[in-house]
């Protein structure tokens, strides 16, 4: 199809039919087209150039035969064939235009039929109305090869009533045509079924074309989001990984800082312990002269401390004895010790006295 197509557009342009005749389409690819729609479009243009074709080989035909046909077959050809490659340079393809392609497949055959004429292959070039028909299923619809199959059985029934010649070999008969008209009606049959599958198939197809084209976009959609949502988290690590660094930086200058702060503080500490260590070094060399002081006023206050023990012992025995004169003293009568003893006393020198010395000591 694609050589068809090829083909097809530098005999158009040689042509020049497309501006002549107004053409507003371009022959080839539509993306936007379904298959389809892209398979009858090509389908058309392939029979506009199969019209053409098959006109120059008939001509050509014709003057190997020397037939005597030209003028006829070239004035037919022409007619039959401009609409269709009218159609065709428009970029057409709709039901009418497909609906038109029939009567080539009947009208080519035909005209190869009358060219044959009293030959002895007029009888085999009626196999290429089968051909004409079969090729019709490019364009994916039964309605053109209604049309040829129509026209197929007009031309037989009506030529063999009016010329008989440009049919058959000799004369024809109606049972003849009509075993004719019913291989054609169940080819026709035949093709229809197959078109109207080949139909239901391109439309799943393009259902499922789109569909996929549908799941694509979605898929498409998902990865877009999904290559979004990998930058952000990307932009995300770099920010975070920025905030690491940062907290890292800060960590390891606020531990350098600590170092010194320590380093500063170590020597402080040293400073002031040596200071300590000296100041207690002093300490302990004044508590030694201390020491030496404190053991020499230790010795005399010993010293003083054995006389006043020997003292206190002198006191003890005289007040030992003075408490046992007092002790003799209790033990004599009131009365006599009145009359018999004078008073005795003790004075602070711890000696006995008589009242007379106290009265005396009193009085002075």
């Amino acid at each position: 199809m694609n050589r068809t197509t090829s083909l097809l557009k530098p005999t158009f342009s040689w042509l020049d039919f497309g501006g002549k005749l107004g053409a507003t389409g371009k022959i080839g690819d539509d993306p936007g087209l379904n298959p389809l729609d892209r398979l009858r479009r090509r389908a058309v243009q392939a029979w506009a150039l199969i019209g053409w074709t098959s006109l120059v080989g008939l001509l050509i035909g014709n003057a190997v035969l020397d037939a005597g046909a030209g003028v006829p077959l070239l004035v037919i050809g022409t007619i039959i064939t401009a609409g269709p490659t009218a159609m065709a340079l428009r970029g057409r393809y709709d039901v009418e235009v497909r609906t038109l392609m029939g009567s080539l497949a009947a009208v080519i055959p035909a005209m190869l039929v009358f060219l044959l004429k009293g030959h002895p292959w007029q009888m085999d070039a009626h196999m290429y109305f089968f051909v004409g028909m079969a090729a019709l299923v490019m364009l994916a619809d039964w309605r053109p090869i209604a049309l040829a199959t129509a026209l197929t059985a007009v031309h037989h029934l009506a030529l063999e009533w009016w010329a008989p010649e440009f049919v058959f070999t000799g004369t024809g008969n109606l049972g003849r045509v009509i075993f004719h008209v019913l291989a054609v009606g169940l080819q026709f049959g035949a093709l229809t079924v197959l078109t109207i599958q080949l139909e239901r198939l391109f439309q799943s197809q393009s259902a499922a074309l789109r569909r996929s084209r549908e799941l694509t976009e979605v898929a498409e959609d998902g990865q877009r989001r999904t290559e979004e949502a990998m930058l952000q988290a990307r932009a995300a690590e770099a920010v975070a990984a920025r905030e690491r660094q940062q907290r890292e930086e800060q960590a390891a200058r606020i531990a350098s800082e600590r170092r010194g702060e320590l380093v500063v503080l170590a020597n402080e500490f040293d400073h002031s312990v040596t200071s300590v260590v000296k100041s207690i070094g002093q300490a302990t060399e004044r508590l030694e002269h201390a020491a030496v002081r404190l053991e020499d006023v230790t010795g005399g206050a010993t010293q003083d401390a054995v006389e006043a023990a020997s003292g206190a012992s002198r006191a003890a025995r005289d007040i030992a004895h003075v408490s046992s004169s007092i002790r003799d003293l209790s033990e004599i009568d009131p009365d006599d010790r009145d009359r018999g003893r004078p008073a005795i006393g003790v004075d602070r020198g711890g000696e006995p006295r008589s009242a007379a010395q106290r009265a005396d000591g009193r009085d002075a």
